[in-house]
C-alpha cells in the first residue's frame, strides 16, 4: 500500500527556536527557572516543536508534565488537575487537609522508638496491629531502597488509610492519615526529623530520652489543629493559596532530585485559576529547577470580544512587567523541505510546491492533511520507489480551504463511523468509550471496535489512557459545524443525561460539564448544574469562573432564584 510508504515527518524547520529550548533546559538544570511562551497560528507547529523539546528533556531524565487546556472545559484549574493526575500527583490538588490518625518515630532495623495517637480514634485494634507492622516493614524496605532510587516520598495505602513516610540519617517518621498527604505535612515532618538530627541513632531503650519528642509528635501533628481533616481558616481565597503553596511546594520537592518540565498547550482557552497558577508558579520558581513552557494561538489572543481584550493577553502583560517569560513566535516553515520529509524520493517540480504552498498558505498541518489526502485519492501515486504525480500541476484539485481538506477526510468515513464521530465533536475534544458507547446505545465491545478502527485507518482521533481525543481541534470543529443545530442540541442534551446517570455519586465533580451540555441543550436543567458548578468554583475561590457559570444559570431558572444568584454575584 502506497500509505506505507509515507514517513512519519521528522522535525524540520525549527532549528533556530529548537535551540533557545534546549538552551532553557540546561538553565534549568543550573537552577535558573524559566518560562517560555510559544506562539503561531492553529497547524503551524506548536506542539510539535514543544514535543521534540520534551524529548530532550526526557533522555536528561527530567520529570515531564503535559496539560491541555480544552474550548468546552468549564473547570477551574482543570488542565493542571488532570496533568498532576496523570503524573500520580493528584495528592497535590487534593482540596482537604489530611487528618493525622497516629505518628511514630522509627529507627532503620524497624524498631518503634515512640509514637501518638489520637484519643478518639477509633481504629479497629486487629487493623491498626497490622499497620503498625506494615510501617516498621514498609520502614525497612524504603532504607533497602535507599541509594539506588533516591530519596523522596513514600506512601502506602491501607484500606481507607495511608501511611506517609519520610527519612532522615538513621531515623524515619512516618503518619498514618486519612485523606491525601499534603506538601505542609510532608514538609512538618522532615522538619522534625532535621531538629531530632541523629541524637537518637544509638538509642538504648529508656523512654525518658524519648519522652520530649513524644510530647513534641502530639503537639505537631495531633494537638496543633493543623492536622484535624479540615481548615484552621474556612476563607475561599486562603484555601486557594494553600491549593497554590502545595502544588508549589510539590514541584520544588521534585526538582531537587530531578528537574522538572510543565508544558500547556493551547493557552488561549486556559481558565483564569490556571493562569494564575501559572502566574505563582513562574514568580517562584525562578532559582528552581523547574521550567514552564506553554502554547497559544496569537490570531485568538488578539481578537477583541464584546470590547474586551482576551484575558490571556492581559495576563502576558502582567507576566511581562514582572520579566517572567519569553516568546518564541512561529512563522511559516519550509514546504518543500516539510513535503520531502514526508515523502521520501518525491519527484516533484518547483510548480508543484509554489502551488502547495499557496494553497495551503505554509501552514504544516495543511500542508500535511493535503499531501495525505492527494495520497489516498491517488493524485500522487507511488512508482517504482518514487513518488510521482498523476498528471498536470495545474489541474490538481488541491482543496483550497483546510475545512475542505478534513471534510474530504471526513467523507471517507462510513456512515456508522461518521455518526461516532459526530456524537464525540459534540462531548468535547476529549471523550470516553463510557459516555459515547450510552449515548449511542452501542454494546461498549462494538463501540471499542469501531473507534479501534477509526483512529488505525483514518487517524482521526488518539487514545491514551482510556481517553481519546481528535488530533487536531479543526478536525472536531468540522463535524461539530456540519450537525445541524437542532440535532446538536438533542446531542448535547443526550450526553448530560448520560454523564448525569454515570456520575450520580460524585456528581458535584462533573457539575460544569453537565451544566455546560444542558446550557448547549437549551434545556431547563442547565441551572441546576450551573449554579451547583458556580458554588463549588466560589468555594475555591475560582471567582471568575463561577461569574461565568452564575450568569449562564440564570437563563434558566426562576425570579427568586435569580436574586438569590446576583446576591452570589455581587459577593
Amino acid at each position: 500500500m502506497e500509505s506505507e510508504n509515507i514517513s512519519s515527518v521528522e522535525f524540520v524547520g525549527r532549528e533556530k527556536e529548537f535551540e533557545k529550548l534546549k538552551d532553557m533546559i540546561k538553565d534549568i538544570e543550573n537552577s535558573k527557572g524559566r518560562m517560555v511562551l510559544i506562539s503561531g497560528e492553529a497547524g503551524i507547529g506548536k506542539t510539535r516543536l514543544v514535543s521534540e523539546v520534551l524529548k530532550e528533556a526526557q533522555i536528561k531524565k527530567f520529570k515531564v508534565l503535559s496539560a491541555k487546556c480544552l474550548s468546552d472545559s468549564f473547570e477551574p484549574l482543570f488542565p493542571i488537575k488532570d496533568s498532576l493526575k496523570n503524573s500520580g500527583l493528584e495528592y497535590l490538588i487534593y482540596e482537604r487537609p489530611p487528618r493525622v490518625l497516629s505518628a511514630y518515630l522509627i529507627n532503620d532495623a524497624g524498631m518503634l522508638l515512640t509514637g501518638v495517637e489520637r484519643n478518639e480514634n477509633a481504629m479497629d485494634p486487629d487493623i491498626f496491629a497490622s499497620m503498625l507492622q506494615a510501617v516498621a516493614s514498609f520502614v525497612q524496605d524504603s532504607f533497602s531502597m535507599m541509594g539506588k532510587e533516591g530519596k523522596g516520598l513514600n506512601t502506602l495505602g491501607y484500606g481507607d488509610y495511608r501511611i506517609v513516610i519520610q527519612h532522615s540519617g538513621k531515623m524515619s517518621l512516618a503518619a498514618v492519615i486519612e485523606g491525601k498527604e499534603s506538601e505542609f505535612l510532608i514538609e512538618d515532618m522532615n522538619n522534625f526529623l532535621i531538629e531530632i538530627g541523629n541524637v537518637l541513632d544509638s538509642w538504648s531503650g529508656d523512654e525518658e530520652s524519648v519522652a520530649p519528642y513524644k510530647m513534641k509528635l502530639e503537639e505537631c501533628f495531633i494537638k496543633s489543629g493543623k492536622y484535624d481533616g479540615r481548615y484552621l481558616i474556612d476563607d475561599p481565597k486562603i484555601r486557594q493559596e494553600n491549593l497554590f503553596d502545595n502544588i508549589l511546594l510539590g514541584l520544588k520537592r521534585i526538582s531537587d532530585e530531578i528537574p522538572v518540565i510543565l508544558f500547556v498547550d493551547d493557552l488561549q482557552w486556559a481558565d483564569p485559576s490556571t493562569l494564575n497558577l501559572l502566574h505563582y508558579l513562574a514568580r517562584n520558581t525562578t532559582h528552581d529547577k523547574i521550567g514552564i513552557i506553554g502554547t497559544y494561538r496569537h490570531e485568538d489572543v488578539n481578537q477583541i470580544q464584546n470590547g474586551k481584550v482576551h484575558p490571556l493577553r492581559i495576563w502576558m502583560q502582567n507576566l511581562s512587567r514582572e520579566g517572567l517569560f519569553e516568546e518564541i513566535r512561529l512563522n511559516i516553515e519550509n514546504t518543500k523541505a516539510l513535503i520531502k520529509r514526508m515523502l521520501k524520493n518525491a519527484e516533484f517540480n518547483d510548480e508543484f510546491y509554489s502551488k502547495i504552498y499557496r494553497e495551503t498558505e505554509g501552514i504544516p498541518l495543511y500542508i500535511l492533511e493535503t499531501v495525505k489526502l492527494m495520497v489516498e485519492e491517488g493524485t500522487i501515486s507511488f512508482e517504482n520507489g518514487i513518488w510521482k504525480i498523476r498528471g498536470r500541476v495545474e489541474n490538481l484539485g488541491i482543496p483550497k480551504k483546510i475545512y475542505d481538506v478534513i471534510r474530504r477526510r471526513i467523507d471517507r468515513l462510513s456512515e456508522e463511523d461518521r455518526e461516532i464521530m459526530e456524537v464525540a465533536s459534540v462531548v468535547g475534544e476529549e471523550f470516553t468509550a463510557d459516555i459515547l458507547s450510552n449515548v449511542l446505545d452501542m454494546r461498549k465491545i462494538e463501540f471499542l471496535k469501531r473507534i479501534n478502527r477509526i483512529e488505525k485507518k483514518h487517524m482521526l482521533i488518539s487514545s491514551h489512557n482510556h481517553t481519546y481525543r481528535f488530533v487536531h481541534e479543526k478536525i472536531r470543529e468540522v463535524l461539530y459545524n456540519d450537525i445541524i443545530p437542532e440535532l446538536r442540541e438533542e446531542y448535547h442534551r443526550m450526553i448530560a443525561e448520560t454523564m448525569e446517570d454515570l456520575h450520580r455519586e460524585d456528581v458535584e465533580e462533573y457539575a460544569g460539564d453537565i451544566g455546560y451540555h444542558y446550557y448547549m441543550a437549551k434545556d431547563r436543567r442547565a441551572g441546576k448544574y450551573l449554579i451547583l458548578a458556580g458554588d463549588k468554583a466560589m468555594k475555591n475561590y475560582a471567582n471568575e469562573e463561577a461569574i461565568r457559570f452564575y450568569e449562564r444559570a440564570t437563563e434558566f431558572i426562576g425570579e427568586n432564584e435569580r436574586f438569590e444568584i446576583y446576591i452570589k454575584l455581587g459577593d
